[in-house]
């Protein structure tokens, strides 16, 4: 399971990039999950591994140029980062505990500085009892007051 410090630390760092961030809500039906992806148009995945099949994924959804597998200690022998010879060129796959081992030495690098028209989303999957899903965007202006708002 995704640490909550990691999770939010991927949220926190896509939303200083520039990227949106979308939520799916989790132990979905693998079909649902490729039906969000390609309703969102999301262009990257991070999810733990095993909990997706990678084939379908990069098949069926073109606008997913990057895949992270975010990978228990048990697994961490194996490589996540195989990508199959019919799937090519078209999906990178990393692993997120790589990516942080790889990139500690930019840990007091500075943020960039980014227009508020530029900041990333985060956009969430509402889902009623029927099962019907409904997608809501959230700009960060509205996070940031959010949370910044005391409450009585």
């Amino acid at each position: 399971m995704m640490s909550e410090k990691s999770f939010l630390t991927q949220i926190t760092a896509s939303a200083f990039y520039g990227l949106d961030v979308i939520l799916i809500p989790y132990n979905q039906p693998h079909d649902k999950v490729i039906e969000l992806l390609l309703n969102t148009k999301a262009d990257s995945l991070i999810a733990q591994a095993g909990a997706l099949p990678f084939e379908p994924i990069s098949q069926e959804c073109t606008s997913v140029k990057l895949v992270i597998w975010f990978v228990e200690h048990t697994s961490r022998h194996m490589d996540w980062t195989e990508v199959p010879e019919e799937v090519g060129g078209k999906v990178e796959v990393d692993a997120w505990h790589e990516i942080v081992q790889n990139h500690k030495d930019v840990t007091g690098a500075d943020l960039p500085n980014l227009k508020d028209e530029e900041l990333g989303k985060i956009v969430t999957i509402w889902q009623g009892k029927s099962g019907d899903a409904e997608i809501v965007e959230f700009t960060q202006k509205v996070c940031l007051a959010t949370v910044s708002t005391p409450s009585f």
